[in-house]
């Protein structure tokens, strides 16, 4: 504690120093001709353990469905092909079929047009994370 109070001491004893008229120009000077790099990290929202997990969730729930559909009796109404005719998929469907009419009714050109570009920004988000710039 001794130590303490004479160091405290001694501090107050010092005479202040002063900077020099231009040391906060200098100082600006400094700070604005330095450039600052920071490398930006990605972070997904969603680690790649969760879409793992949610994955192997959605496997294992499908292919548990299928094995409880394929040990049921051979004279029950949901076995094999019997529950496919009952139920209606034509949700999932449907906005294929739109999707490929639509495209059916394009010009070939426009198809091309629509392709380059797609390559274009596929091209550009590989040159991007693969080169330092």
């Amino acid at each position: 504690m001794e130590n303490k109070e004479r160091l405290i001491g001694y501090l107050k004893e010092l005479p202040m120093e002063k900077p020099s008229d231009d040391f906060k120009l200098q100082v600006m000077s400094r700070v604005r001709l330095e450039p600052v790099y920071t490398k930006m990290v990605y972070l997904p929202l969603i680690s790649r353990q969760v879409w793992w997990s949610v994955f192997v969730g959605f496997a294992l729930v499908f292919f548990s469905v299928l094995f409880y559909f394929s040990f049921l009796p051979a004279d029950s109404t949901m076995n094999g092909l019997i529950i496919f005719e009952k139920l209606d998929l034509a949700w999932i469907t449907r906005p294929f079929e739109l999707f490929s009419q639509a495209l059916g009714k394009m010009s070939f050109t426009y198809i091309i047009i629509v392709a380059a570009i797609s390559v274009l920004l596929l091209m550009d988000q590989l040159y991007t994370r693969y080169t330092d710039r």
